[in-house]
């Protein structure tokens, strides 16, 4: 009962990991401009919990082999790739947010010197 409730779930995992990049190929892309495509993504971090969180079953179902089998290896993917994706995306938004490369070091400058006008502006008649 175990080694098959094991590899349905293992199956189920290798589905929902490969629909999630399949997503790409197969939705088309909403929105304009900036957020063309947008959808897929969501498409993608949707499949991908979802498959982190079936990838837990055969990991927990693993523990029932014994110690250096094969299969307690194999569960161990899963939930590697799970974590890998996360650490990416972390990575991503950590340097996102402590790059240098899009942040002005201060205001813009104007190329010639301001002063107040000479005289006072007449207000519109």
């Amino acid at each position: 009962m175990a080694r098959g409730a094991f590899w349905f779930s293992l199956i189920l995992w290798a589905a929902l990991y490969g629909a999630s990049f399949a997503v790409f190929a197969l939705v088309e892309p909403t929105g304009d401009g900036f957020t063309r495509g947008l959808n897929r993504i969501g498409y993608f971090l949707v499949l991908q919990t979802i498959a982190a969180a079936v990838a837990v079953v055969p990991f927990v179902l693993s523990r029932r082999f014994p110690r250096g089998a094969a299969l307690r290896w194999v569960a161990r993917a899963p939930i590697a790739l799970a974590l890998l994706l996360l650490v990416l995306i972390l990575g991503l938004y950590v340097y996102g947010n402590t790059s240098r490369l899009n942040v002005p070091s201060s205001a813009p400058q104007p190329d010639r010197p301001t002063a107040a006008p000479a005289e006072p502006v007449p207000p519109p008649s």
